[in-house]
Order: structure tokens, then C-alpha cells, then sequence
């Protein structure tokens, strides 16, 4: 294989005539992009010299190092400074937001909300306030230990912003309830799509722990309406999909989002399980093979969510 140092390339011979006249307009466009700018002692911009076309010629590695030590400071024109600053700017006001929530704790986070709420206010367009919304709604339905202080995070960021965070719910609860249908198995032996399987799996059963727990606090951001329709949603497609064989890890994941969520039902509203038992006991009482799209794993699940 050839080999070449910074000699090799000094010795090309850049002579005039050499180069386009496309090729030298190019090049003089790029330069004029980020121009050498000094200060004077009372910190005023100086104004740029335009650039000789002789200094646009390549003259070898120690003229470039000799007009860089006689350059005191190089600085981007300011229009693209400025847009690069508020790019940064937002960028960084998300990644913020984004270390408060993962450290928010039963101990600090009535005083981290505040810290969050005040972030919030330096968000000042519509894309921007939607990807930190979006943010932060990732990290709650990754964190299922602490979903009970993000139901408070939630409930000050509806109160505050009231559309588009209803707007972020609504998009993503279509999204939930789409990833709930033709759930097909992934094999253990292909790590990548396995994991990928498995963490899908997980977002579900903590989105439905989060959504229960917002309806239960009398949120209007997902109200107790919403819960049961989603309810009666779930049952209607396991009830479904018990019929096919096919359907079987369906039914699997199925039978993991209902049981979180009929458990918690049965925790804090008996009443409201009751209406929900006939069927839910119904599941549990099929015979094994009665059903081919009923695993039996899924059916004594069913069996100790009625207390047999």
C-alpha cells in the first residue's frame, strides 16, 4: 500500500492555471464563511480585510502555520453564530430537563418540579416544547419504580401546558394501543431483534401502569373515561385473539398489560373490577386447549387475578 506525508502533498504543484476557475470560486465561498476578526483593548469587533487572492494559494505547511500565528482570533460570521447559539441554546435546555427528571426522588422532587417547571419557560416554540415533552414522557415510561413521582411531573406539566401536552398523549396513546396488535414472537437466538422485542414489552406494561395511575389521580390529561374504554379495548382483543393459535404470544403480552392493569383496578376500585369479572373469570376457567390462542401460562394468570 503507498504511503505519503504532509512533504508529498507540499511538493503538488499548485501552480496558477492549475485549478478551475470553478474550483477557486468554491474555494473562495467556503473561506468567506469564517473570516479572521481581531479585538481592540476596548473589546470592539475589528471589521474584516477582504482576502487577497494570493493567500488563497497553497504555498506549503509553514505559510499556513505562519498566517495562523498572526491571526489573534478566528470567528464564524455572525449570522451563523447566532444560529448555531440557539440551536445550542435549546439543545441544551432539553438535556436540563432531561438530568432533573433522572434524578428526581421521593425525597427532592416537589423541589425538582419547580426546577423543571422554571426550565419549561425557556422553551419558547412549538417544536421545541414538543420534543421536550416527548423527552421526558420517554423517561417516565422507562422508570417504572419511580411512576408515581412522575404522575406529579405530569400533572404540572398538563397545568401548565395544557395543548400540547394533551397533544403528546393523544399521539401517543395511538401508538400504545397500535404496538398491542400482531405482537409476533422473536426468537432469543437473534439477539438484536429479541432485545428489541423485549424492551418494546417493557414500554408497554410501564405506559399501562403510567396511564392507570394519571386516570387514577382524576387527571383530565387521561381521564378515568379513557381508562375504561382502554379497558374494555384490552378484554375485546384478548377475547379475540384466544380463538387463533397463531395469536398465542398476542395473547401473552396481552395477558401481562391486563393484569397490571385489572390488579391495580382491584387495589382501588372494587366496585369498578366487579363489572370487569365475569369475563376476566370467564379466561380462567377455559380448559387447556379449549382456546389454542390461550397459552396456559396466560390462564393462571387469570386464575390468580380472581383468587383461585
Amino acid at each position: 500500500m503507498d504511503t505519503y506525508t504532509l512533504k508529498d502533498f507540499e511538493a503538488i504543484p499548485f501552480q496558477q492555471g492549475i485549478l478551475s476557475e470553478n474550483t477557486i470560486r468554491i474555494i473562495q465561498s467556503l473561506c468567506s464563511m469564517i473570516e479572521p476578526q481581531t479585538s481592540d483593548s476596548s473589546n470592539h469587533t475589528a471589521s474584516s480585510r477582504p482576502r487577497p487572492q494570493k493567500e488563497m494559494e497553497y504555498n506549503g505547511e509553514k505559510h499556513f502555520k505562519k498566517k495562523l500565528a498572526t491571526t489573534s482570533d478566528w470567528k464564524q460570521k455572525p449570522v451563523y453564530v447566532s444560529k448555531f447559539a440557539a440551536l445550542n441554546d435549546n439543545q441544551a435546555t432539553i438535556n436540563e430537563i432531561r438530568t432533573i427528571i433522572n434524578k428526581l426522588t421521593a425525597a427532592n422532587y416537589i423541589e425538582k418540579i419547580d426546577s423543571i417547571k422554571e426550565k419549561m419557560t425557556e422553551v419558547d416554540n412549538e417544536a421545541d416544547m414538543a420534543n421536550v415533552l416527548s423527552t421526558i414522557y420517554s423517561i417516565s415510561v422507562s422508570n417504572k419504580m419511580n411512576v408515581d413521582i412522575h404522575v406529579n411531573v405530569w400533572a404540572m406539566l398538563f397545568a401548565e401546558h395544557r395543548e400540547p401536552t394533551l397533544a403528546l398523549f393523544g399521539a401517543k396513546f395511538a401508538e400504545y394501543r397500535d404496538s398491542m396488535r400482531n405482537i409476533v414472537d422473536v426468537s432469543s437466538e437473534n439477539y438484536d431483534e429479541f432485545c428489541d422485542f423485549t424492551a418494546k414489552n417493557t414500554t408497554r406494561k410501564n405506559t399501562t401502569e403510567l396511564l392507570y395511575k394519571i386516570a387514577r389521580s382524576g387527571s383530565e390529561l387521561f381521564s378515568k373515561a379513557q381508562m375504561n374504554a382502554l379497558s374494555d379495548d384490552l378484554l375485546n382483543q384478548i377475547e379475540t385473539d384466544i380463538e387463533t393459535k397463531e395469536k398465542q404470544k398476542e395473547v401473552e403480552e396481552l395477558t401481562e398489560n391486563a393484569i397490571i392493569l385489572f390488579s391495580e383496578i382491584k387495589t382501588a376500585n372494587s366496585e369498578l373490577f366487579a363489572t370487569y369479572l365475569p369475563r376476566i373469570r370467564q379466561l380462567s376457567a377455559y380448559k387447556t386447549g379449549e382456546k389454542p390462542g390461550l397459552p396456559p401460562r396466560s390462564k393462571f394468570k387469570y386464575m390468580d387475578l380472581v383468587g383461585k
